[in-house]
């Protein structure tokens, strides 16, 4: 099981400048958000990559910056438009397969979309196997406002699939939600692969782990019995700490209390 932390926390610092930041911090496992069209070159991913390796760290996901668009890109009616853009996705999954990722993250369709369910499963599962030419997966994220969000639809997409899905479960997503996170991770079973992790009190729900009210003990023995993913990340915005290594302190922390709770 490894703890890391996602460059977005450092957002809006440049991608490289966050990767730089959090490698000399000691973070050793990292998601990486890309934020432009350039960081999809070749020459920006041997950049990361050079700094991935200059700090022996681990890239396990990458998250598109076109995420807030994939109604429009992926999901919408007009179809050729999703075939014309499964193009650029394929560039986030060579750029994942390069850096050593497993994962691509995706939001996904926004809630009062009207796409049927079954085609928004035909399209993550075509999706997924362009993901799949290059040995990553894409996962699909419980964002709050986007249907995924929603556990009636994360069973639908199960369902549908086969169980041949799976999932992105982020704690503050799933508070804003509404349905909070137990109802989200019922309905996603036991195919949880990545988590995005962050505590939260009655005021904030998106706090450094420590800094809350989450009984992560609880929680990740719940996990165990959703998956049992192997990584969670960290993701936090830039509010939520002072200095970065504090963020590298939260992870350390985590890392102690998921120990605890397996003794």
């Amino acid at each position: 099981m490894a703890i890391g932390v996602s460059t977005a926390c450092l957002y809006p610092m440049e991608t490289e400048g966050a990767l730089e930041v959090l490698g000399a911090c000691g973070v050793r496992e990292t998601e990486i958000f890309l934020n432009s069209w350039s960081e999809l070159s070749d020459s920006f991913c041997r950049e990361l990559e050079r700094i991935r390796a200059g700090y022996g760290m681990r890239v396990v996901s990458i998250h598109p910056f076109t995420s807030g668009i994939e109604s429009y890109m992926l999901f919408s009616g007009y179809l050729r438009r999703f075939e014309d853009c499964r193009d650029i996705y394929k560039k986030y999954f060579e750029t994942a397969a390069r850096l050593g990722g497993k994962y691509v993250v995706l939001h996904g369709d926004r809630i009062g979309n009207a796409l049927p369910a079954e085609e928004y499963c035909r399209r993550f599962l075509a999706l997924d196997a362009d993901a799949g030419s290059f040995g990553v997966r894409l996962l699909q994220e419980n964002v709050n406002k986007y249907r995924a969000s929603q556990p009636e639809f994360i069973r639908q997409l199960r369902r549908l699939s086969g169980d041949a899905i799976s999932f992105v479960f982020d704690v503050k997503q799933a508070i804003r939600s509404g349905f909070g996170p137990q109802a989200v991770l019922d309905a996603m079973g036991d195919k949880v692969a990545h988590v995005h992790i962050s505590d939260h009190d009655d005021a904030n729900d998106c706090l450094l782990p420590g800094r809350g009210k989450a009984d992560f003990g609880s929680l990740f023995r719940e996990l165990m019995a959703h998956g049992n993913p192997e990584n969670y990340m960290l993701e936090v915005y830039r509010s939520a700490f002072s200095t970065p290594d504090a963020l590298k302190k939260a992870a350390d922390w985590l890392r102690m209390e998921y120990a605890a709770s397996i003794k």
